[in-house]
């Protein structure tokens, strides 16, 4: 457990009211502002300059943030982070690249359907895509439409090309992936991203659970920068505790994200398989070349 510790960027602490469990009608993301409690402004601008002292000195950084499952708050984090960036007088931009569950947009109230899968397929330009926020120096890019095809869409050189036109406009890049150890698609992100941050939620996220993640984004070759912990409790004198298991939440790590991933036990094995084929393949072109296009394994139906 300290070798966990010592990775832990900041700690936003639960309001002192009793602490609900999350569920899908109680969701809701803070977005941190003038109003804020001064904690929980504080434990952002703390993990901010963790963070900022954990990146490679390069002109602009990619930061992903991911969990190990959801229900774990890395939407919440990874916008407030770039809040706190945003406030430090640099332009920060923030995709969300969760291409199947995506909330950003919603979260603030974009009307527009035009993102990032849009963007990728020339069905509007990069620009078209981006959105202004009510934070001075942030912008948005939304999801857009749900592609049927989302980790081919992340691992291609589309996405590679824009990323890199865009770190010459932005000096801070945040994207809000899905969780890794349901899905791979922050590992065909994270081994070509300056850092990367793993949010955890106390009294969700199991140990086993976060060294299941941490073994998979180091194993992909990403640079893991450490981890939030969400929800954090200011009782007891240390806030660095897990639960062994997730109790009666525990649905919500597979059920969360729907039809999409809910697989039967023979599909569970084939999907397994599939991640272990793909993280071999991103190690190997992560040794190969830097910024060689990811070859993401094709499914056994798809012709």
């Amino acid at each position: 457990m300290k070798k966990l510790n010592n990775l832990t960027l900041g700690a936003v602490f639960r309001s002192r009211k009793k602490a609900t469990q999350p569920t899908r009608s109680t969701r809701s993301t803070h977005l941190i502002d003038d109003k804020s409690s001064f904690n929980i402004r504080e434990a952002y601008k703390i993990g901010r300059t963790n963070i900022r002292f954990a990146l490679p000195e390069e002109e602009s950084s990619t930061i992903i943030v991911t969990s190990s499952w959801p229900m774990e708050g890395k939407t919440t984090n990874c916008i407030n982070l770039a809040i706190a960036f945003s406030q430090t007088g640099e332009k920060t931009l923030l995709i969300d690249c969760d291409l199947r569950k995506p909330r950003i947009a919603k979260v603030f109230q974009i009307a527009s359907k035009m993102g990032l899968s849009n963007a990728l397929r020339n069905f509007c330009s990069v620009e078209e895509a981006i959105h202004p926020t009510q934070y001075e120096n942030l912008w948005v890019m939304p999801s857009g439409h749900i592609p049927p095809n989302p980790a081919e869409l992340l691992s291609s050189k589309e996405m590679e090309d824009m990323l890199k036109e865009l770190k010459k406009e932005y000096r801070y890049i945040l994207i809000d992936t899905p969780p890794v150890n349901l899905l791979a698609d922050a590992l065909l992100l994270a081994s070509n991203a300056s850092g990367t941050v793993l949010v955890a939620r106390q009294g969700i996220t199991d140990h086993k659970s976060l060294q299941e993640a941490l073994e998979k984004l180091k194993f992909s070759g990403a640079k893991v920068l450490g981890f939030m912990l969400n929800d954090a409790s200011e009782e007891g004198g240390s806030y660095y505790r897990y639960h062994t298991g997730y109790g009666r939440y525990g649905y919500y790590k597979k059920q969360y994200y729907g039809n999409r991933y809910e697989y039967t036990s023979g599909q569970a094995q084939e999907k397994k398989a599939e991640q272990a084929e793909l993280l071999n393949k991103i190690r190997q072109n992560s040794k190969t070349a830097q910024g060689e296009k990811i070859i993401v394994p094709k499914k056994k139906n798809q012709k």
